[in-house]
């Protein structure tokens, strides 16, 4: 008893040092909302930003929201920010994180719009890296990544996918012709027969 117990504390201790400093970004999914905040808006809260493992400073906590508007735009709604901090948002033109074609935009507290090219639509992946800047001391800044747990990773992007709302997807059209039922999409991509009884 007394051996089992002991070897359940070792094997407990091993896996607390097999832990990585920092996990795996998760993915986030972006709504397409209307322009201004909406209640009913599902955008996802951000609220954790950390620095890397091993670094002196503390993770914080701040609120942002991201969502996509009609026209492509993106739109990032920042609250609860520390005294002085800005939030970082990058968003590249593909699912790769590619720096050099990125949008990048420093914001507020408040609404903020950032006009992505090529325009933002549903159904696209792309690699977005969301930070707090905080000021440090007269001349410095630290940017902690947001994360909801462990260190954060600067060099990690974290993959979104932007999505309509669900009013925008197709109604299917649902008929009965010549004992048969019939569905289809309006676009035309969809066609499904069924026999009747």
């Amino acid at each position: 008893m007394i051996l089992a117990a002991l070897l359940l504390v070792g094997a407990g201790a091993a896996a607390r040092k097999a832990l990585p400093s920092t996990l795996p970004a998760p993915a986030l999914t972006v709504p397409r909302c209307a322009a201004e905040p909406d209640p009913d808006c599902p955008a996802p809260v951000l609220r954790r930003f950390a620095p890397p493992a091993g670094e002196r400073l503390a993770p914080v906590e701040a609120e942002v929201r991201l969502w996509w508007v009609r026209g492509g735009r993106l739109v990032v709604e920042a609250a609860d920010l520390p005294p002085g901090a800005r939030v970082e948002v990058v968003v590249s033109p593909s699912p790769e994180d590619d720096l050099r074609d990125a949008v990048l935009a420093r914001v507020g507290e408040g609404l903020s719009r950032l006009a992505p090219d090529p325009p933002l639509a549903a159904g696209q992946r792309r690699a977005v890296r969301v930070g707090l800047v905080l000021p440090l001391g007269e001349t410095g800044a630290a940017t902690l990544p947001w994360t909801p747990a462990g260190g954060g990773d600067p060099a990690r992007a974290t993959p979104a996918l932007f999505v309509g709302r669900p009013g925008d997807r197709p109604t299917p059209e649902i008929r009965v012709e010549a004992g048969r039922l019939l569905a289809s999409a309006p676009d035309g991509r969809l066609r499904a027969t069924q026999l009747l009884p």
